[in-house]
């Protein structure tokens, strides 16, 4: 995923935040997930469209995290999401967006 790569949440499912955590519903697949914290923080992030770049630069400025520890992680929780069926990720702004099947 490049930074310019841009993310947001599936239409597939519905989720609710408890605290400062997050349910999410695969409404697809019928499989639920939980988010802690962090997670959460970037799952309200995505709600509208964000590119990779702003993701890491909002995580950055919020959490004591060292730069390529923090790209590593979030490349790696939307690569979940997005397998998970519950986030789409596209190119870049002029690229479709796509999500991976769910299974």
């Amino acid at each position: 995923m490049l930074p310019q790569a841009v993310v947001v949440q599936s239409g597939a499912q519905v989720s609710c935040p408890l605290r400062d955590e997050a349910a999410i519903l695969n409404t697809v697949t019928g499989s639920y997930y939980g988010l802690e914290s962090i997670g959460a923080r970037i799952w309200d992030l995505i709600v509208r469209p964000r590119t990779l770049g702003e993701l890491r630069q909002t995580l950055l400025a919020e959490y004591d995290v060292a730069p390529g520890q923090c790209e590593e992680d979030l490349r790696r929780f939307i690569a979940e999401l997005a397998g998970a069926g519950l986030a789409e990720v596209r190119d870049g702004p002029s690229e479709p967006v796509s999500s991976s099947p769910a299974g």
